[in-house]
């Protein structure tokens, strides 16, 4: 330990042991060849322990999580990587093992450091990149510097997951990972490393693990599948897979090569197997907890250890093959630590599911106590020694006897949000405990179900100096309570100014109205997604702000993100690095939010200060976001609900870094902005025809109206409503962001007429609309409303927005540009048809799904200009996909209202035919108009354009599912046939659409591909025919 300096100074303390084993990180347990050490990551540290004495050394130098660790063969040499935020170099350091000193640090690697290996002599070190860098290097261990480097795997594959060096070649070495298998060799002369793909065959499997054998013949892979693969060095062909019958279960995770023969896998169920190595057939297995990280020989001994990702660390003998458990730890976060009163020797520490007590001399564990799936916040130790009292998230006060462990009683429900800090007082007969809640209780311990008084912590602002406790239960309360302490003579008080919480950053005065508080079932944070669903649409949130708060942090702590994702600490870093005493003003808004307001939702000054330095540290730890107008909105929110900037940011920045199977939060590029809108303009299309039309009808750029969905939900849109579509927002991602939109819409189409909109400039109309939204339908109302709506799945919707990247992509809209304007507009001066005028081509246009509609129209094909030539319509029409037809008949009854039909031009359609869909050209879909008129001369319908009405909402268009979303459909394969008899367009039980060769007679009827009635009179002539293109979208 390091006493204080001169003049104050504080000296940093040094670490003389550490009780723990980071067993998340592969192959993170190592033996030194010494066989007398054994190392392993802990935090930013690596440790060294001697397996006789326990004597423990720290190589300390990262300033990260370790990632990986390697030692040379030798025994001279040790390696480590680490992890670091996104756009940040992430260190690889050297060290001297025998001097346990830094020798060099490697820095080219970016966000994480993901494999390292030594070759045979120790005269390289091979590394690899995290998923955000991709690449293998070589360095020169001698000289301290990289010799060359190569992205790890080619582009058809995904990333390389581990590095093994050869074990009698310095020059080669091994790369696996995503259906990617790599055998490498390094050029000394050229100083170029030369990747050689292993064949596998029919096998695609994604490697987590690799042992090369000691001739270096072949190399083993274990796999997620559950299986093993053998590969040859030399042909680089995989000879054996197995175990063929019975694979091992949640995949092989770790791998080794024993001395003795065979070849030892872990998996990540827990099972360690001793298999032949010919046939991977097992002939010895054991159980240990948790998924094995980590096989390590002891040399040439016949012991080998073990780690597990419950931090569990196991010795084994190959003889017996039973496990010895030698080191433990708690497997999550320790919440609390405490000695008891006047001794040294002993402490007690608390984390999820368990408290447990330790013997510091020998650093070994002395009691558990397990309590299955909850998590304890807090424990104490009355002064007596005779009580451990420990505060547990379920609500409950527990008491244990210490020596042996058994519950002595426990309180039931002390706080609705779990109990979050406990102390005891001097006399040992009372019990002090702080809630989530924001709530603090004394209780005394002679009869502890009992003589329970309640206060309430309150934030100091908002209490006048004359107010007594008891005065304060119905105000409103504040953050979790998170440390409650007893003074010497037992007069204690709260300080409530130092548990400001949720709220500190609003100004109250702004707010529309104080948020009542509600008896909270304790148990509302463990019910599952299904329920908690159904109370946020409800609004169950806002009965109370520290409900909401505690819901908001722990579903945002449940989002599934990149492994690499900053947290409050890094946050706290780099503010304090780029403002330091410097104010906010002096630094720029980042560029990502160029032409994006900046709403403030009632914070205080104090909060726009808050909410201005998190975009600008966002801007600095994402450099990839070059788009994000929503942004700002939902830190401002969530800032409502935090206990300060660094919780905030680290809950948005999980938002940003979601990594979530087909779901996205936050749109961070124009492109990406742009897709949404697009995907919602299909969505409106669909689900709202009439207020599509009014809007076409009223406004000459409808995407333009489109365009500002996202800002009608959170700019627009009161505090009250906000707030309630952000509730669930988090648990239902940007899916529901289209629902609420459309009941906007549906809504706005309600509350105005046609003629209001003449003149007037409808994006400022539905802006206005939203901000006063509140005249028109209650929160609940809207949101009723908006899970009514039939949607796609979240998948559909995604590989929608997919297809709609690629459209603008096409375009030349990039995902590293800002923002730019663009039109998607007919234009009325040159445009030219025989059969609609220039407004209600506009109209057609704005049918079309947004991705197509990018581009304007170009005739390819009239029969006034092109005459009634089948041949020449397929001349004309030819690379050109989709298309638009656009057919005026003579005669018949025009039926305008049915629903909104899509048609398909297939390239060469002279040999088309009905064919399965795995082999048929993907479809295109674009509407089909029909313009008629009456026998006697008269137009039905040529004057006036209206938009069809969908008569089967909830379906999904064949064309739409085999172009997008790949969904089944039996009649998937009867959607066009082109020949020289004629044109057929729909199948199944009849044709919708059908046009002879001399392109002049015409028959319609219902059939199943469309579901549609009859477009007009059965049998029909046509007096002109167009068929319109899209200019720039020739397909070559």
């Amino acid at each position: 330990m390091a006493a204080a300096k001169g003049d104050g100074a504080v000296g940093e303390l040094e670490l003389q042991a550490a009780i723990g084993f980071n067993g998340h990180v592969p192959c993170g347990l190592i033996c030194h060849p010494d066989r007398e050490h054994i190392l392993y990551p802990l935090g930013c540290t690596v440790v060294i322990q001697h397996l006789d004495t326990k004597k423990q050394s720290f190589l300390h130098g990262h300033a990260d999580n370790v990632s990986c660790v390697v030692v040379s063969r030798d025994g001279m040499y040790v390696a480590s990587g680490q992890v670091t935020c996104i756009g940040f170099k992430a260190d690889i350091i050297l060290w001297d093992f025998p001097k346990q000193e830094l020798l060099a640090r490697l820095s080219l690697h970016e966000g994480k450091v993901e494999g390292l290996s030594f070759s045979p002599r120790g005269i390289y070190l091979v590394s690899l990149g995290g998923q955000d860098d991709g690449r293998v290097m070589v360095w020169d261990v001698s000289k301290r510097e990289a010799v060359c480097g190569s992205p790890a795997s080619p582009r058809s594959a995904g990333n390389a997951n581990v590095v093994m060096c050869s074990s009698c070649r310095d020059e080669m070495f091994v790369t696996a990972g995503n259906f990617t298998i790599r055998v490498w060799e390094l050029d000394t002369a050229t100083k170029k490393i030369h990747p050689s793909e292993c064949y596998a065959g029919h096998l695609r499997r994604i490697t987590v693990c690799v042992q090369m054998t000691d001739d270096d013949d072949d190399f083993y892979l274990g796999t997620t599948s559950g299986d093993v693969l053998k590969v040859n060095t030399s042909s680089k062909v995989v000879t054996a897979c197995g175990p063929q019958k019975k694979k091992f279960s949640m995949g092989v995770t770790a791998l080794l090569l024993p001395k003795t023969g065979g070849l030892i896998v872990g998996t990540g169920e827990g099972t360690v197997a001793l298999c032949r190595g010919s046939d991977f057939q097992v002939k010895k297995r054991m159980r240990v907890e948790g998924a094995v990280t980590s096989l390590t020989c002891r040399g040439q001994d016949d012991q080998f250890f073990i780690g597990t990702n419950k931090c569990q660390m196991y010795r084994s003998a190959y003889a017996t093959f039973k496990e010895e458990l030698v080191a433990v730890c708690h497997t999550e976060a320790v919440n609390d630590i405490v000695f008891p009163e006047g001794h040294s020797d002993l402490f007690v520490t608390c984390s999820t599911n368990d408290i447990r007590v330790w013997y510091t001399p020998e650093r070994l564990e002395r009691l558990r106590v397990t309590v299955p799936n909850v998590t304890c916040h807090a424990v104490e130790v009355t002064r007596d020694g005779m009580v451990i009292i420990s505060a547990w998230n379920d609500g409950k006060i527990r008491a244990f006897v210490p020596a042996t462990g058994e519950p002595m009683y426990e309180i039931n429900n002390a706080h609705n949000l779990g109990v979050t800090a406990i102390a005891a007082t001097s006399d040992c007969k009372q019990i002090i405990s702080g809630g989530g809640d924001g709530q603090a209780l004394r209780e005394k311990t002679n009869d502890p179900r009992q003589h329970i008084v309640q206060m309430r912590v309150l934030p100091s602002r908002r209490v006048p100096d004359n107010h007594q406790w008891n005065r304060q239960k119905e105000m409103l309360g504040s953050s979790p309570v998170t440390v409650v302490i007893t003074s010497e003579a037992d007069t204690w008080d709260i300080d409530a100014s130092a548990c400001l919480g949720c709220g500190k950053f609003v100004d109250w005065d702004k707010m529309p109205e104080p948020e009542q508080q509600a008896n909270i079932p304790q148990d509302v944070l463990s019910k599952p997604p299904k329920e908690l669903k159904k109370l946020a649409r409800e609004g169950y949130w806002a009965a109370s702000r520290a409900l909401r708060a505690q819901v908001y942090h722990h579903l945002l702590q449940q989002v599934s993100c990149r492994l690499v994702t900053p947290d409050a600490l890094v946050y706290r870093d780099v503010a304090s690095r780029l403002f330091g005493k410097l104010s906010v003003s002096s630094h720029p808004l980042p560029e990502f939010l160029e032409g994006c307001s900046l709403p403030t939702y009632c914070l205080s000054l104090e909060g726009v200060t808050a909410l201005k330095k998190i975009l600008i540290c966002i801007g600095h730890l994402f450099p990839d976001i070059t788009y994000s107008p929503i942004l700002p909105s939902l830190v401002a929110l969530l800032l409502h609900y935090s206990e300060d900037e660094a919780q905030c940011f680290e809950n948005i920045a999980r938002l940003i870094a979601s990594n979530v199977p087909h779901t996205s939060y936050i749109d961070q590029s124009f492109l990406a902005h742009q897709a949404s809108c697009m995907t919602f303009g299909d969505l409106a299309n669909k689900h709202c025809p009439a207020a599509h039309k009014l809007i076409a009808s009223a406004s000459e750029n409808v995407f333009e109206v489109y365009s500002e969905w996202l800002s009608w939900l959170f700019q627009d849109l009161p505090f009250n409503y906000a707030i309630r579509v952000f509730d669930v927002y988090l648990l239902e991602g940007q899916k529901v962001l289209y629902r609420i939109a459309l009941a906007l819409l549906k809504q706005y189409r309600l509350s105005v007429s046609s003629p209001e909109l003449e003149g007037t400039d409808i994006k400022a109309d539905l802006q206005a609309f939203a901000q006063n939204i509140a005249e028109h339908v209650t929160v609940d109302k809207l949101l009723e409303r908006a899970f009514g709506i039939r949607l796609f799945s979240r998948k559909e919707i995604w590989l929608l927005q997919m297809a709609n990247r690629k459209a603008l992509m096409e375009t030349g809209i990039t995902m590293v540009q800002g923002r730019q304007s663009f039109h998607l507009v007919v234009d009325m001066q040159n445009f030219s048809s025989s059969i609609v005028t220039a407004q209600e081509m506009r109209i057609v246009w704005s049918w079309i799904p947004e991705r197509f509609s990018l581009f304007p129209p170009l005739l390819l094909f009239s029969t006034s200009q092109d005459g009634c030539s089948l041949q020449r319509f397929y001349t004309c029409c030819e690379g050109y996909e989709p298309t638009v037809l656009l057919i005026k008949t003579t005669e018949g009854e025009v039926r305008p209202e049915t629903e909104r039909y899509e048609w398909v031009f297939i390239k060469k359609p002279e040999l088309a035919k009905a064919v399965p869909r795995s082999r048929q050209r993907s479809p295109s879909p674009s509407p089909v108009s029909l313009f008629g008129s009456s026998p006697d001369g008269h137009s039905t319908s040529s004057d006036r354009l209206t938009v069809p009405t969908p008569q089967r909402r909830g379906r999904l268009s064949p064309f739409l599912a085999i172009r997008h979303f790949l969904l089944p459909s039996k009649t998937a394969s009867m959607f066009m046939s082109g020949s020289w008899e004629g044109i057929i367009i729909g199948g199944g039980g009849g044709q919708a659409l059908s046009l002879d060769a001399n392109l002049l007679w015409g028959h319609t009827e219902r059939c199943e591909t469309f579901d549609n009635p009859p477009l007009c009179q059965e049998n029909f002539k046509v007096q002109l025919l167009e068929v319109w293109g899209f200019q720039n979208a020739q397909v070559p």
